[in-house]
């Protein structure tokens, strides 16, 4: 149902589905189009560090309910209507001998669906809660091991519970299938099927995919109990009289690595029925979230303009009149939240079983202060009442800040969530727009601040990563990455519509020094001529009405990228280069699984810099450049040093090293025929300060 206006998603602005990692699993995603913008999903591998995770209960009754809800309908609150008709068939697992259980060969107790009436302790791995569903007793649960006990067995899927008996329906037009769930989902799937002919085929008529995954950089658990209804006359005959009904729990069917996708928090599962379609059921199926960042500085927000649209679906059994469809953004700083923009679109006539796409005519100049900030979308009819309220709203954070830019949370300093992706060249980043009308101050580069996680235990000798600042040279704010892919045998540093206007080597000690998924300040001060790799005659200050990306570049798996996933950007708002398994160069950016890498933005005055890594940097000469075999180096020491020497390629991978003991002489001849034909940085370090420079080997 309703695959007409779900299918426009893809060309709407709307990144719906979100792919996380967990505690020490991997995944992969494999290439595919994304149609319209050409953006390409790359093969990535994915992991979640640490085991000390845990999800956050929703705080606040606006968050429960909705701000519009409350403010301005509390009469829609309740969960369902007056009026709703009684089941033809329920079962709440009184009897559990009512039920098969089946799995894949092997699997035991502490894998798949059972059905208890536990109150308390270890029912899942994950939960010692039950589902607190009306009718009490017994309830059904699925659990899949212990991701963190190596003696506990993690089984593939599918598992299933089935009704071991036909329900007739005939005396019902739409029948629906109704229940009370509980717990999270990771990446599986738990779906609800129905079957027409005792049980041979099984057609799926509802899943949890819209709910977002549990991670721990973002998601929550399930409502306890959460409601749930799956239309299921769309899916069987006209002249179907009875029908069957099944759970199932599985893998991931459209993952290339499906074995891997097999842990779940657990699913409970209480109060099934089967009734007419609810006649009210309206949803919120999917939003826009318009900023381009998830903070940014109050005095670059103006230009930001915000455009709203979302998809409403109507799963009841009714058309309805006078549709309202809200959209709202609010300071949560205050109590209560204080709207500061509202638009309102009304539906005349909205079919049963359809859905719509709204666009909210007006857009928004959000001149605000620095603060918290919610979007809202929602849909209702006033004083009716919705068979799940909870689905009738989506709300989105926002942050206005003094002078940060990041694509997550800004208060979050560290992290959980790490990316790389094998045998590839990474080059991702984050993009930033800087006002037109900001003063100098305001466009001055402050401070980059990232975040990694080694590709083993620690960092080891040799991890390290360029960090580029370019600017893009078409006007902002957007970028038009159809034109950037036009050139797709061109990094970004080196592609015409970037230029690169500082740069900087960071190194294992830094990385040592921050901490696996800690944030960590490299100060503008620091930053280095992106051709010369010498020091830079002043301070960045960035043009107005130009977009800036802070783009790190790395070697393989050497380092895994540290990533938020909590805002869904529907717009290019990220670049990522890798090279392809074909070898072709590949670019994204925006519309992400993975919305955002840590890499984030200050601007301001940089004498206030404070916590950034401090190095100098000394000029450095190498001739013959380009060279074969052997290159001079001449620099200016004081006094005998130990030298440091390492040598990167364009990735920043190390690609030579050896260390000098007392050198006294301002002239090194370093042989380098071993090296292939290409671009290369050489660093100097010794305890006066840090020399670099870039050389090319030619032959």
């Amino acid at each position: 149902m309703m695959k007409g206006i779900t299918n426009l998603c893809k060309f709407l602005p709307i990144a719906i589905a979100m792919i996380v990692g967990a505690p020490s699993l991997y995944a992969q995603i494999t290439e595919a189009d994304q149609s319209q913008g050409e953006r390409l999903e790359l093969d990535k591998e994915l992991t979640h560090f640490g085991e000390d995770w845990s999800y956050q209960d929703v705080q606040t009754p606006y968050e429960m309910f909705g701000i519009h809800r409350l403010l301005n309908n509390p009469g829609s609150m309740q969960s369902t209507r007056d009026d709703d008709p009684e089941p033809v068939w329920e079962d709440g697992f009184e009897d559990p001998d009512l039920w098969i259980i089946d799995g894949p060969d092997g699997f035991g107790p502490e894998n798949g669906f059972s059905i208890t009436d536990q109150t308390s302790g270890n029912i899942t791995w994950f939960w010692d809660t039950p589902i607190m569903s009306e009718s009490g007793g017994n309830y059904a649960v699925f659990q899949n091991g212990d991701p963190n006990n190596p003696a506990t067995v993690l089984q593939a899927g599918p598992h299933t519970l089935t009704y071991s008996e036909s329900i007739d329906i005939s005396e019902i037009g739409a029948p629906a299938l109704q229940f009370n769930q509980f717990g999270a989902r990771f990446f599986e799937l738990q779906a609800a099927q129905v079957s027409e002919d005792g049980g041979n085929t099984w057609t799926t008529i509802g899943d949890n995919y819209d709910i977002e995954p549990l991670t721990g950089a973002g998601g929550s658990a399930f409502p306890n109990p959460m409601l749930r209804s799956y239309d299921i006359f769309p899916h069987i005959g006209q002249d179907t009289d009875e029908i069957m009904i099944r759970f199932i729990w599985d893998n991931d069917p459209d993952h290339p690595n499906p074995d891997l996708f097999y842990v779940s928090y657990g699913w409970f599962i209480d109060d099934v029925a089967i009734l007419e379609t609810p006649a009210n059921n309206l949803e919120m199926e999917a939003t826009f979230y318009p900023p381009l960042s998830y903070a940014t500085p109050q005095v670059h927000l103006p230009v930001d303009t915000f455009g709203f649209s979302c998809i409403i679906e109507n799963n009841g059994g009714a058309a309805r009149t006078g549709v309202e469809v809200n959209v709202l953004i609010a300071n949560i700083d205050t109590d209560p939240p204080t709207i500061v923009h509202q638009q309102l679109v009304v539906l005349d006539t909205f079919q049963a079983g359809t859905d719509s796409l709204v666009a909210f005519p007006d857009l928004f100049s959000p001149d605000l202060e620095v603060g918290n900030y919610l979007i809202e979308y929602s849909v209702g009819v006033p004083d009716e009442r919705e068979l799940n309220p909870s689905n009738t709203f989506e709300q989105h954070s926002f942050v206005v800040t003094e002078d940060l830019f990041a694509k997550g949370p800004p208060d979050v300093t560290d992290f959980t969530l790490g990316l790389t992706r094998e045998d590839d060249n990474w080059y991702w980043g984050n993009m930033y727009y800087i006002s037109p009308d900001a003063s100098e101050e305001d466009r001055t580069l402050h401070s980059i601040d990232l975040a990694f996680f080694p590709s083993n235990a620690d960092y080891q000798p040799g991890d390290g990563a360029l960090l580029y600042i370019l600017e893009y040279v078409p006007e902002g704010p957007v970028m038009d990455f159809g034109s950037l892919n036009a050139d797709n045998e061109t990094p970004p540093t080196f592609h015409d519509d970037f230029e690169p206007v500082a740069a900087y080597f960071i190194q294992t000690e830094e990385l040592q020094n921050a901490g696996a998924g800690q944030l960590f300040s490299i100060g503008g001060e620091n930053l280095v001529d992106p051709n010369t790799f010498q020091p830079l005659d002043d301070v960045v200050v960035m043009n107005p009405g130009k977009l800036y990306g802070a783009i790190v570049q790395h070697e393989g798996n050497a380092l895994f990228q540290a990533y938020t996933v909590d805002a869904q950007y529907g717009i290019s708002v990220g670049i990522l280069h890798t090279v392809g398994s074909q070898g072709s160069f590949q670019y994204f950016g925006g519309f992400t699984d993975v919305s955002a890498p840590i890499v984030r933005m200050r601007v301001g005055d940089i004498e206030n810099t404070t916590g950034s890594v401090l190095r100098e940097a000394i000029p450095l000469d190498v001739y013959p450049n380009p060279t074969a075999d052997i290159l001079n180096i001449d620099f200016e020491m004081d006094a005998p040093s130990q030298l440091d020497i390492t040598v990167y390629d364009i990735t920043g991978k190390v690609v030579m090293h050896s260390k000098v003991d007392g050198h006294q002489t301002n002239n090194i001849q370093y042989d380098v025929s071993s090296l292939e034909t290409g671009n290369y940085y050489i660093q100097i370090a010794a305890e006066d300060g840090l020399r670099v420079s870039r050389f090319i080997i030619a032959r």
